[in-house]
């Protein structure tokens, strides 16, 4: 370089800033050879499984994960090594957050990027991929449709939705793929996506990704994902200690202004027992490892019927000496008969 004059360099210090700004624009073409393991596992698993689910502690990545996978999709350019769910069309495509600001900040930015001076900045999609969008109603510089160049020559379409809109916003399409971001409070959301999934995918079925911190607790969603999965689900459980490009003081700074009880699901995707937590405690400061009920100690059984609201059982072992109170059995479900809910908790 020593050898060229003025004007050679500034033209090679432009072709170097060009080259460099190409390599962000399409940084998709690479993106996979830097994933973690645990991210090319739930990749792959969409291959298999309908329904993947991530659920995992804050900062490790699990929205970045899905949203390269979205991208993908979107792109129809699978990298070398890809073993997941492939589309051989233009798919479409539905990305699902909170609020329409969350949809935007967290799902659009990552997807195809922020408008800044007439063009989308900072998405997987390239700019000259976006063919056309269409604005979400209410939400400023926020996107409801937008329709990408897909390496078929079709057009993908990738749609945001907020759960605020409710379930009956939802009704009517057919889907090839979602991603729900966070879980959604209202339980009709999930079931109504999976039901625009039945004749996706050119008849053949949709599916699509969950990823989302359990911060509603043991919900039944959460129940089914972690405890008892359909053979269409699958879920993957990822904490700090699967985030190498956390650093020992992040951690540490992070982990020191979490409320005890909300560490495990914060540092580990362990969802918190139960909803509108009374005392501050962690969980294992109120459990212990299992042991036979001593004959002297009195047992309580509690019941509470129902078929929508769910029915519970619950058994208390008291140690009258020590004035100590142990949960030793609970159960609850909804819509079940009493002689199955007999079989469930006689044991």
């Amino acid at each position: 370089m020593h050898n060229l004059d003025r004007k050679q360099k500034i033209e090679l210090l432009k072709l170097l800033k060009e080259r460099e700004r190409r390599k962000y624009i399409n940084r998709y073409r690479t993106y996979f050879d830097t994933r973690y393991p645990w991210q090319k596992k739930f990749i792959a698993a969409t291959a298999e499984y309908t329904q993947c689910a991530l659920i995992a502690a804050n900062r490790v990545g699990k929205t970045d994960t899905a949203t390269y996978i979205d991208a993908i999709h979107l792109l129809g350019e699978y990298p070398e090594g890809w073993e997941g769910h492939r589309f051989n069309h233009a798919p479409l495509m539905w990305c699902l957050g909170y609020s329409g600001e969350k949809c935007r900040d967290l799902l659009q930015a990552a997807i195809i990027g922020k408008k800044v001076n007439g063009e989308f900045v900072g998405g997987l999609v390239p700019p000259d991929r976006i063919v056309s969008t269409e604005p979400m109603t209410g939400t400023p510089n926020a996107i409801r449709s937008a329709y990408i160049k897909h390496s078929s020559g079709e057009l993908s379409k990738v749609q945001f939705w907020s759960y605020t809109q409710g379930q009956h916003a939802l009704m009517g399409d057919d889907i090839d793929w979602f991603h729900i971001d966070e879980e959604p409070e209202d339980q009709t959301i999930y079931p109504q996506v999976l039901t625009r999934t039945a004749t996706g995918d050119r008849g053949n079925g949709g599916r699509g990704i969950l990823t989302f911190t359990p911060e509603n607790g043991r919900t039944e969603l959460v129940i089914k994902l972690l405890d008892d999965p359909a053979q269409s689900q699958f879920c993957m459980n990822v904490g700090w200690d699967d985030a190498p490009h956390l650093t020992e003081e992040t951690k540490k700074n992070l982990l020191e202004s979490y409320p005890p009880h909300q560490r495990d699901m914060r540092t580990k995707g362990i969802p918190m027992l139960g909803q509108g937590r009374i005392f501050d405690f962690s969980e294992d400061v109120i459990t212990c490892e299992p042991f036979p009920i001593p004959k002297h100690y009195m047992v309580i059984d509690g019941m509470d019927f129902g078929w929508d609201h769910p029915q519970s059982r619950v058994q208390l072992a008291i140690d009258m000496d020590s004035e100590t109170f142990y949960v030793t059995k609970a159960w609850k479900a909804s819509k079940t008969s009493p002689a199955e809910a007999w079989g469930a908790t006689k044991a």
